[in-house]
């Protein structure tokens, strides 16, 4: 049986196309497997805590539990050498508490990194992150939320998730500075899934062949100006989870029906040249790679 040797943690972020690009995972998880991937997505390790107790550590505590040994992770590789976990929600909630603004974009990320790191007993990670326009980010976690019967106004909602506090260089300095990430691999979503083929390259190790495994269209459609109206016009919970999914699909977004886009002109650009600044701070970090960067 081959030892482990590598481990690759694929960790969104939310609403960056992740599912999308899962889904392409679990349509090439044979050639994944083939190239010496154990390879575990979302359907795997859900419900919570189920990925915490397979690697014998506990996100409550930020330690190991007793139970813990070296076998855990061996046993989850299955006799390959590079064990691949794809999971957005071990970055923990986008905002952290429910009250108050958020102070930064995913608080728990590296104590919750740490914790996962510690369960694989050393074996050096590769984390995968994708990222996208801030004000985007926020608007899509706001469709997303109406979709859960929650939200509320959006001028509530971006008061509690600011767009200026989106700051993925933040996040990504976070990770790399973690013990036991040996590189960080960052792609944005404006530039996926032309990227996809190198991600996977990145997860097996190798270049594979170019399948069609992200010809498919995207998981999570927004939601129209109309749809978000609907969707506000019934009451939070059951009910407005289902008028919110029931009017995506009678109210698509589309040149009779606009995408929903409360943030202004100026807005728009200063999230835009946020957005550049971060890039260009993940560019320059040491142990961080982004796919798609020119030249």
């Amino acid at each position: 049986m081959t030892a482990l040797e590598r481990v690759v943690l694929h960790v969104g972020a939310h609403k960056t196309g992740t599912t999308h690009f899962q889904k392409g995972l679990r349509k090439g998880r044979a050639d994944l497997e083939a190239a010496g991937c154990a390879l575990y997505l979302p359907s795997d390790l859900r419900p919570a805590p189920r990925l915490a107790r397979m690697l014998g550590v506990s996100f409550q505590s930020g330690r190991r539990r007793d139970d813990w040994s070296p076998a855990l992770p061996e046993a989850m590789a299955r006799g390959k050498p590079t064990l691949v976990i794809s999971e957005e929600n071990v970055l923990g909630p986008l905002s952290g508490a429910a009250e108050g603004p958020m102070e930064r974009v995913y608080p728990e990320a590296a104590p919750r990194l740490r914790t996962l790191l510690c369960g694989l007993g050393g074996v050096p990670a590769t984390v995968l992150l994708s990222v996208r326009d801030p004000g985007r980010f926020v608007l899509s976690a706001y469709s997303q939320a109406l979709l859960a019967g929650r939200g509320g106004a959006w001028q509530a909602f971006v008061a509690r998730m600011p767009v200026e506090r989106v700051d993925w260089a933040d996040l990504a300095a976070r990770i790399v500075a973690l013990e036991g990430v040996a590189e960080l691999v960052v792609w944005r979503l404006e530039d996926y899934p032309e990227i996809a083929n190198a991600a996977v390259a990145r997860i097996a190790g190798r270049p594979l062949p170019s399948p069609p495994w992200f010809a498919h269209d995207a998981a999570h459609q927004g939601l129209s100006a109309a749809a978000v109206a609907a969707a506000l016009a019934a009451p939070e919970g059951a009910r407005r989870k289902a008028a919110a999914s029931e009017a995506r699909q009678a109210l698509p977004r589309s040149e009779r029906n606009p995408p929903f886009r409360p943030l202004s002109p100026g807005a728009e650009a200063a999230s835009a040249a946020a957005y550049a600044d971060q890039i260009a701070r993940l560019d320059r970090m040491a142990r961080v790679v982004r796919l798609g960067k020119a030249g």
